[in-house]
């Protein structure tokens, strides 16, 4: 499995200021075990035969899904109050595009420089056009050429329609427009041919069903009885972790169809559901500053990773013991990690601060979840 061009990978852009500190140390985790399902395959695919991490890793491919209802509930929480403005649509699409976009770039440009360097211009393994949907985040056959990409069109797509619904849906009437886009987005799927075409699988993806749940729980968190919402955390973060134990059983589930969104998708909103209930209430979650941290640099870390695993791939080729090779692998985690943290520091964060300041007149913040 490669990360040039792979259909596993994972997440969204982080917002500029998390919406509750548990939502964003979620987004760490996700990117975490993100991290550890390509390491984890690396490991099998490219190593000398010497495995450290569990093969359970290697089924990790929920942190994905995760990431879809954390992005739901995101867009839905940021645009409270603000619904029914054209205006605010165009705001909300062209800051999504910014925090997404120009960090993207970035590592996609890093990725064609390596591959330009490696194999030279005459061996570049990517036409003009898909360069440019690579760039442009648009569907095609073979997905963006740094692979995570795949995620941030879906993305994108989220985005458009989220727009539509800020522009011309009243906010009382959010819950029944995501409930008809969901209707809509099973009948595409239903009847939509095997050989999709790349636009027509978005559209009618099952991992647009994830992004409505967690948009349904932003509008309806906080009426889940307090003493629910750790026991929501906790079955939803073990459904999680044993959905990656049945994925081990079932060959087809990684493939972005409706197998997968349902064995990912309930678990991952009901972790959701239990952590903004928890968090959202007087004297609810508080969570130290590190894994805040870690969620906060998580796009940086989602989008950087497979750089660094790139560069550990070649340095298996030359053969390690395996004491060496279990070194390499802790290492490699930690440099993701601390790389992800610095590139967060000193390249997405003044981007974002760029954009609020230079390209986009300043909203107020997004009030805080009430009851719907």
């Amino acid at each position: 499995m490669g990360f040039a061009n792979a259909s596993a990978a994972p997440l969204a852009a982080p917002a500029a200021k998390p919406v509750f500190s548990s939502i964003q140390t979620l987004r760490g985790i996700a990117a975490l075990l993100i991290v550890l399902m390509h390491l984890a395959s690396m490991e099998r695919a490219a190593g000398a035969g010497h495995v450290l991490l569990p093969d359970f890793f290697r089924h990790a491919y929920g942190g994905v899904d995760l990431f879809f209802v954390i992005s739901g509930f995101v867009m839905v929480t940021v645009a409270r109050g603000r619904y029914r403005s054209p205006t605010e649509a165009r705001r909300f699409l062209a800051r999504r595009a910014w925090r997404i976009y120009p960090t993207y770039w970035v590592y996609t440009s890093v990725l064609v420089a390596a591959i330009a360097l490696s194999r030279g211009v005459s061996g570049f393994p990517y036409d003009a056009a898909q360069i440019a949907k690579s760039y442009l985040l648009l569907p095609q056959e073979k997905g963006p050429m740094l692979a995570v990409g795949w995620t941030l069109v879906h993305e994108l797509y989220f985005y458009l329609v989220g727009a539509l619904a800020i522009a011309f849906v009243p906010e009382r009437r959010v819950a029944w427009f995501l409930l008809g886009w969901g209707a809509l987005t099973s009948v595409a799927y239903a009847l939509a041919p095997v050989d999709f075409s790349p636009w027509l699988t978005v559209i009618a993806s099952p991992l647009t069903w994830e992004f409505i749940a967690g948009a349904m729980i932003a509008l309806y968190a906080q009426r889940l009885p307090r003493a629910l919402a750790p026991w929501c955390a906790a079955l939803g973060a073990a459904g999680l972790f044993a959905s990656f134990l049945v994925a081990r059983e079932l060959t087809s589930v990684h493939a972005a169809g409706a197998l997968r969104a349902a064995l990912y998708g309930p678990v991952s909103a009901l972790l959701v559901l239990g952590m903004a209930a928890w968090e959202g209430r007087p004297g609810g979650l508080r969570l130290p500053a590190l894994p805040v941290a870690l969620g906060d640099a998580s796009y940086s870390l989602y989008l950087s990773h497979p750089l660094i695993i790139f560069a550990l791939v070649r340095v298996w080729r030359h053969g390690l013991t395996p004491w060496m090779h279990d070194a390499s692998v802790i290492a490699c985690i930690v440099a993701c990690i601390v790389f992800s943290l610095a590139s967060y520091r000193w390249l997405e964060k003044p981007l974002l601060a760029f954009g609020q300041r230079r390209l986009f007149p300043r909203l107020p913040p997004a009030p805080a979840l009430q009851p719907a």
